[in-house]
């Protein structure tokens, strides 16, 4: 792990005898993984004219060429060195993977099907398969090429099998995800890259505690550097461990004390920790350092909101937004406005509408903030909006139901059930058809409903909520009444805690 340290002796090695292949093939390698792409092509190119004939040499050149952005000569250099030598696969590769990052996708296949034509074991062409076909529009080819290259090799090829559980995630095959990592966990149980495939895959199937004896290992085998350092922050944020998280970022900003990403994360712990002082410390050389990023009055803004300091916090805020417009700055912005002037922050939201149409994200703030206010027809317009801009996002698909509930638009069941359709797992969609089925009047769907949606969130209260008022409109006042207490019993605020505790005092 001395990279360092290495390419310093490499570079003594091949200043005193360029005739060292060997050490110039390392030394390429060292040049093209740091960046360092003019030293790189400077060697190669010194092996080329030493050994014209040498293929090996051609197809290093090539790969210092593409990095160098010379797509033409590195792709003269691969078709060189395939010709010189018709055996050489890495060649081939190499000259199939340019093509795919050109859009020849018709040539890239070509190419990727003579080698495995010549080895059909080949991984790295199966993987590269995997990557065309995804660019196609072809998840389940890419499927059959990644597991056959994680069937064939395991642990020996990580990248095809670390893209397979990727893949696995992206479809939403949770179960299929956690159980390759585990397999390759079993087989690598010491590999960075593994384990932390196998703590998202954890914290993706719910497994808080399988995540975070995960992560003590991780901790144990990752490397003081500060990409690493600062990635199984993020992870330890996710299992809700904030010592674990603090001293990752500590190691981080160890190996690199202006990592700024461990710098803004460090603060971001910092105030979730309580620890003000120290947040708006590193805050402030933050801002100093960057002052063209939003970043440090973000989170001079958060720990102005931490203090309970609405003026200071709209005024950091602000100036973020100013500094840096963009729909996170605007958020943060749009909240802090809305404690003190609804009518301003709405104003705001809708004026960076009228610029960027397209941003769901400040939509969906501005629909739930009409939500809040009572302005449901409003509400509805900018749902609307957001399902022609998402129309197979299940969540817009509820909250509009609710709202047409509220309305009492008789669209209120099909939008629901549409978003059932979309998201048929999901409690809380399966909860609103419920709720709304019950309104309607067909109890017996409602109560099958509303018990499969406490079956998969029997904390929500919302559902409890629900539940005890369909039981208690079949005349089940015990079961209701059950219900009912769970619900009031929660610390979480819900919608109709009022009409649920009239509810229990109706049924004594």
């Amino acid at each position: 792990g001395q990279t360092a340290d290495a390419l310093q002796q490499l570079e003594t090695a091949y200043q005193k005898d360029p005739g060292q292949t060997q050490a110039a093939f390392a030394l390429v390698g060292l040049y093209l993984r740091g960046g360092q792409t003019a030293k790189a092509l400077a060697v190669t190119q010194a092996l080329v004219k030493r050994q014209p004939g040498n293929p090996s040499f051609q197809n290093l050149q090539g790969q210092a060429k593409a990095q160098a952005g010379d797509l033409p000569g590195a792709r003269a250099a691969y078709e060189q060195a395939f010709k010189l030598d018709p055996t050489l696969l890495q060649a081939k590769l190499n000259l199939a993977r340019l093509e795919t990052g050109a859009n020849n996708l018709p040539q890239a296949e070509a190419l990727l099907s003579g080698v495995l034509k010549a080895d059909e074991s080949n991984t790295e062409a199966m993987y590269e398969l995997a990557v065309l076909a995804q660019r196609v529009g072809k998840p389940d080819e890419a499927l059959r090429w990644l597991q056959r290259a994680y069937d064939l090799a395991g642990v020996k090829d990580l990248r095809s099998s670390l893209a397979l559980v990727d893949l696995h995630m992206r479809a939403g095959r949770k179960a299929e995800a956690l159980k390759t990592a585990q397999q390759l966990s079993a087989s690598a149980p010491e590999s960075l890259p593994v384990l932390m495939a196998l703590v998202r895959t954890q914290l993706a199937s719910g497994d808080q505690a399988g995540a975070k004896t995960t992560l003590t290992t991780a901790n144990r085998v990752a490397p003081i550097e500060a990409r690493v350092q600062t990635e199984i922050a993020l992870l330890q944020l996710a299992v809700g461990n904030l010592p674990g998280a603090a001293y990752s970022l500590g190691k981080a900003l160890e190996a690199k004390p202006d990592h700024l990403p461990a710098q803004v994360l460090l603060a971001d712990v910092e105030i979730r920790q309580g620890e003000l002082a120290k947040a708006e410390a590193h805050a402030q050389q933050i801002a100093q350092k960057a002052p063209k990023l939003a970043i440090g009055y973000s989170l001079q803004g958060d720990v102005a909101n931490a203090r309970k300091q609405p003026a200071q916090t709209l005024a950091f805020y602000r100036k973020a937004f100013q500094v840096e417009p963009s729909n996170d700055t605007l958020g943060r912005l749009f909240n802090a406005q809305a404690a003190q002037d609804v009518k301003a922050a709405l104003a705001l939201a809708e004026k960076w509408l009228q610029d960027h149409p397209n941003d769901l994200g400040t939509r969906r703030l501005l629909a739930e903030t009409q939500v809040r206010i009572n302005n449901l027809g409003a509400a509805k317009l900018e749902y609307e909006q957001i399902r022609k801009l998402a129309p197979k996002d299940a969540a817009v698909a509820n909250d509009l139901a609710n709202v047409l509930l509220r309305l009492k638009d008789a669209q209120a069941l099909g939008t629901a059930e549409q978003a059932l359709t979309l998201a048929p797992g999901d409690p809380n969609v399966i909860d609103t058809v419920g709720w709304i089925s019950l309104q309607a009047g067909n109890t017996d769907r409602a109560l099958q409903l509303l018990r499969d949606a406490r079956l998969r969130a029997p904390d929500s209260p919302t559902i409890r909520y629900h539940l005890g008022a369909a039981l208690a409109k079949t005349g089940r006042k015990v079961e209701a009444t059950e219900e009912l207490n769970v619900a009031l019993r929660s610390k979480q605020p819900f919608e109709g805690r009022d009409d649920a505790e009239a509810l229990v005092r109706s049924l004594k």
